[in-house]
């Protein structure tokens, strides 16, 4: 894959087209998916309905969208592409384009499938910036010795510009302020060799 490699290019990628792309299979439909993702960590986190839930790269707010069917009563999303956040699939998420909204407390953050499509400076920029107690996340991975991401599907990407190990990712995010706690295995969020997903505290 010929990776996008400019910051320009990548801040004018997240189109309609993009959402609605062979890779993505038309994203804005995995409302169940994301539904059943939502309840799972709500119920592991054993979240109470007024703590306050971030979703840093919510795109049209699928996983917002599901904690408040949950019963979350404080939620907020940001997203670099003004397509996603214009098409919103609920208009009460508070979903937006301003990063200001990241120096707003929220008791848990949730970064999924996000920091791939970052440039090391970007995302250096979030986790300082980010007022948070709990940021949960899921990045592909690449493997040891290797030189692009462990699964056809995260190769499939263009927009995967970030392509670390796991270990690499604890190490990025522990210098920029974070505790790694521990992995995640859910029946719809999980660790596996192709994809770090686990959880941080902030300090």
């Amino acid at each position: 894959m010929d990776y996008i490699k400019t910051k320009e290019e990548l801040n004018n990628f997240f189109t309609k087209e993009y959402y609605h792309s062979i890779n993505y299979n038309d994203y804005t439909t995995r409302t169940k998916k994301y539904d059943k993702t939502s309840l799972e960590l709500v119920e592991y986190f054993n979240m109470e309905k007024n703590t306050s839930v971030l979703d840093y790269g919510c795109a049209v707010g699928l996983l917002l969208n599901g904690f408040r069917k949950a019963g979350i009563e404080h939620l907020g999303g940001y997203d670099i592409s003004k397509w996603a956040v214009d098409n919103s699939i609920e208009n009460n998420l508070n979903i937006t384009t301003n990063p200001k909204i990241l120096s707003k407390y929220h008791r848990y953050t949730f970064s999924l499938d996000v920091f791939e499509h970052m440039f090391d400076n970007d995302v250096k920029k979030v986790l300082n910036s980010l007022n948070t107690s709990c940021l949960v996340v899921r990045i592909p991975v690449k493997v040891a010795n290797s030189k692009d991401f462990y699964l056809d599907v995260s190769r499939q990407d263009k927009s995967h510009i970030n392509c670390k190990t796991k270990g690499e990712w604890i190490d990025f995010i522990e210098s920029h302020g974070y505790s790694f706690i521990k992995v995640l295995q859910l029946k719809n969020i999980y660790d596996s060799k192709g994809c770090f997903c686990g959880y941080f505290t902030k300090y």
